[in-house]
């Protein structure tokens, strides 16, 4: 019997707007070959920037995504992280799991199964899942109150077998205004 899927479940399509939302938030279904399309165009154009652009457009989504969870739901820090892994996975961006988190030292590590970046991206010499490192960047800003700095160390596109993002908190910055 197939596994239910919450997320999926509570879409709410409204034809008049021509829109998908889940508790408020929008979100839309796209292809990952469009995303990682987008992403090579810019690599051409702009070399290793490209990477930062991808990473920030993660970021912002995981940044306001567990910001939005964390307030409507009232959860607590390793909630948001286990919720936007579940999530993750039901809308169809690979197999999430957190394998490490640590809130005292603000420390993550997380692993992505199946990963439609790597997937459509295909073989490089290079991690590829910049998205991706940014979700966790912007969903470990929220729940460590800190910037972070966000690296993907294993790759699948890179041969790896999965996707594995190190997330570690900067000592004494300034704390995250939202």
């Amino acid at each position: 019997m197939p596994e239910k899927n919450k997320i999926l479940q509570s879409l709410e399509y409204s034809p008049r707007k021509g829109s998908l939302t889940f508790k408020n938030v929008r979100y839309m279904i796209v292809r990952p070959e469009t995303i990682v399309g987008m992403q090579k165009a810019a690599e051409r154009a702009l070399g290793s920037q490209a990477a930062e652009i991808f990473y920030e457009a993660g970021f912002t989504g995981g940044y306001l995504s567990s910001r939005k969870y964390r307030d409507v739901f009232g959860l607590k820090p390793a909630a948001v992280a286990r919720f936007m892994a579940a999530m993750g996975g039901e809308i169809g961006w690979g197999g999430f799991s957190i394998v490490k988190l640590d809130l005292r030292r603000r420390r993550l590590e997380a692993v992505v199964r199946n990963s439609p970046f790597a997937e459509a991206h295909g073989k490089s010499r290079r991690p590829v899942c910049h998205v991706l490192r940014g979700i966790f960047g912007g969903l470990c800003e929220v729940i460590f109150d800190r910037r972070v700095r966000v690296a993907e160390i294993k790759c699948a596109a890179k041969g790896d077998g999965l996707c594995r993002f190190r997330v570690v908190a900067e000592r004494e910055r300034e704390r995250v205004k939202g």
